[in-house]
């Protein structure tokens, strides 16, 4: 069990790394004093679909941790009926704002990682919410992973 909630961690630390990196490498700040109009309508995209998981949720039900917190309850209203891991997106959406701001083959490789650390979380994230709440499988067949009913 404690190895499962390591690897847990492992890529909490990975997604926070290649977060980091993107916005190091991305020059995204001064990107949005430029006029090119792609980074800011993906920062607010970003921040869009962020506060959205978070209005959907109750106060002290997130975890950065894939694992279900103790006591937490499933949401499947607000943004979560259409997406079972929004602030996932929202951090997808995030990494296209570095990209937008200096595409570049570093950039597009952290967030092609960045994806698959994040894809990983959410696989093992739902097989732990499979777990704690039986009506989540039923629940996935409905909504989309990141994106409404497209992944």
């Amino acid at each position: 069990m404690k190895n499962r909630y390591a690897y847990g961690y492992l890529l909490v630390g990975l997604q926070f790394f290649l977060l980091f990196a993107l916005i190091f490498f991305s020059s995204l700040l001064p990107a949005l004093r430029s006029e090119n109009l792609l980074p800011w309508i993906a920062v607010l995209s970003s921040i869009a679909v962020g506060f959205a998981a978070v209005f959907s949720n109750r106060p002290g039900n997130f975890n950065i941790h894939p694992s279900p917190k103790s006591g937490g309850s499933l949401v499947v209203h607000g943004v979560y009926r259409h997406i079972r891991h929004p602030m996932y997106t929202s951090i997808l959406i995030f990494g296209i704002a570095c990209f937008f701001s200096k595409p570049s083959a570093i950039i597009f490789g952290l967030f092609s990682i960045l994806l698959c650390v994040l894809f990983v979380k959410a696989r093992l994230e739902e097989h732990w919410l499979c777990e704690k709440f039986p009506s989540y499988d039923a629940y996935m067949k409905t909504t989309g992973r990141f994106l409404p009913i497209i992944f």
